[in-house]
């Protein structure tokens, strides 16, 4: 899934770009056996859409990266988004660095 914050990247070109890039990296994966992919394409802010996205579909995992910040920018940086989601969701989350 991803979120974008941008106003702008409403627009149908941008949104084509996005959506072939997802599926171009989509397609290294969908042939492992029992995994499913899933993707989305949401405008707005990052965290409440997905956790709204979340809490309205049947997820099983999410696996999010973060900004790879360390120490205490680590500790402080409260608003980011990884940590907003993992702290707001019901299922299981893996944040990858």
């Amino acid at each position: 899934m991803h979120a974008f914050d941008h106003v702008g990247l409403g627009d149908r070109a941008v949104r084509n770009w996005i959506e072939g890039d997802i599926i171009e990296k989509i397609q290294t994966y969908k042939h492992i056996e029992g995994i499913k992919i899933e993707y989305s394409i949401l405008f707005g802010d990052p965290s409440n859409k997905i956790i709204e996205y979340v809490n309205n579909n049947m997820v099983d995992m999410i696996i999010i990266g973060s900004n790879g910040l360390h120490g205490l920018a680590k500790i402080k940086a409260l608003g980011s988004v990884s940590r907003k989601v993992s702290e707001s969701v019901q299922c299981p989350i893996v944040i990858i660095r």
